[in-house]
């Protein structure tokens, strides 16, 4: 616990704020067991993103992973009930919080497991995942990372018929897109 010098009147005010409010991690990448969970909501988290990757090496984010991470959470939030909800909504959100439980909110840091098949946007949505970043330090097939040695933007794939396109046509898929050291996109 840190010392930030509050009067015993301030630390109780900050505590309460804390507990009342809606705490909510927008990047989580850490290992997803019981004591994740434990410490997430002893810390006043209400809900976290957690990033779906797959197991080290050059498939980490292939579709295969995708889909066996996607599994595990699918049973997780069937085995952990009484603990975790998955979260696709505010209102999921909110819930949780009035049932002491952990909101998880999916994500996929890049566009990989997508290959150039838009179609699996839909399989994806159907597992609750709303948040796909574009391309997260390294080329996709939508369009340039934020390490590469140059800015070249999105692709044909992603302009024209690509998940950015797919998330302006009112299907409420979520797109973000790691900006380079000058804050251009």
């Amino acid at each position: 616990m840190f010392d930030f010098g509050l009067t015993a009147q301030q630390e109780d005010r900050a505590r309460k704020l804390h507990e009342e409010c809606i705490v909510i991690n927008m990047l989580d990448v850490s290992k997803m067991n019981d004591d994740c969970f434990r410490r997430r909501k002893q810390g006043g988290t209400t809900a976290f993103s957690h990033t779906i990757e797959g197991s080290p090496g050059p498939f980490k984010w292939s579709y295969d992973s995708a889909i066996n991470v996607l599994a595990w959470w699918s049973d997780t939030f069937r085995k952990k009930s009484d603990q975790v909800v998955h979260a696709t909504s505010a209102d999921d959100i909110r819930k949780a919080k009035a049932d002491d439980k952990l909101a998880i909110i999916l994500n996929f840091q890049n566009t990989v497991c997508l290959s150039n098949k838009i179609q699996r946007l839909d399989l994806f949505n159907k597992f609750g995942v709303w948040i796909i970043q574009l391309s997260y330090n390294y080329q996709t097939l939508v369009g340039s990372g934020c390490m590469e040695r140059g800015d070249h933007g999105l692709s044909d794939f992603g302009v024209g018929g690509s998940p950015n396109e797919r998330a302006g046509d009112g299907g409420g898929y979520g797109t973000l897109w790691a900006c380079h050291n000058d804050g251009r996109y």
